[in-house]
């Protein structure tokens, strides 16, 4: 497993925007976009989609909402580069093999709309569902179940920037890097760590 470090907001912006031009030129310009929060909607929002319609959702995992409330975040970034890789991939390690050993359960969660409700009474023949990475694959098995429900008629695409499980339970339609963490501007050993991209 690698480690890409795209802390800096403008290599951020560039990869994302070389993400959107390639899942225009596989799958074509969608009809609605729906980012997943935190990391997907971010990830929609440099991708440069404007003006076209997006939704934003969010199914959050319990242990991702503790670490955005700890105060551990000054600790990451003091610590060497190495260092913070290093932590990084032995976690990764372990959440891939307590996956593993649980018979890849997933734990179904609720998604909500937390942005762009209105879009919903749309009929869209294609939709394109994006987040940052995909670990187990759960948000995505979520995400997709409940955007099904509500467009019964349209197809779907799902992408994210990065896969860090060898086989997720859900097999994103495209990945631009696999087997990778990403270093993104809002992560906790960002160097670069800024307001960039709020998010909701």
């Amino acid at each position: 497993m690698k480690i890409i470090d795209l802390s800096r907001p403008h290599d951020f912006s560039r990869a994302c925007r070389a993400f959107r031009d390639e899942l225009d030129r596989r799958f074509g310009r969608p009809d609605l976009v729906v980012g997943i929060a935190t990391g997907g909607l971010r990830t929609v929002e440099s991708m440069g989609y404007s003006p076209a319609k997006v939704i934003a959702v969010k199914r959050q995992r319990a242990s991702t909402r503790l670490k955005s409330y700890s105060r551990i975040g000054a600790v990451f970034r003091s610590m060497p580069i190495f260092i913070s890789d290093m932590a990084r991939m032995v976690e990764a390690f372990l959440r891939e093999q307590r996956f593993i050993l649980s018979g890849k359960r997933l734990e179904q969660r609720p998604v909500k709309v937390i942005d762009g409700a209105a879009w919903l009474d749309l009929q869209p023949n294609s939709i394109l569902i994006i987040d940052d990475a995909v670990d187990s694959g759960a948000t995505f098995v979520d995400v997709v179940g409940f955007l099904k429900d509500a467009f019964p008629d349209a197809m779907f695409v799902t992408a994210a920037i990065c896969q860090t499980f060898r086989n997720p339970a859900y097999k994103v339609d495209y990945i631009m890097y696999k087997r990778t963490l990403l270093r993104c501007p809002w992560a906790m050993d960002a160097k670069y760590r800024s307001c960039f991209g709020k998010g909701r």
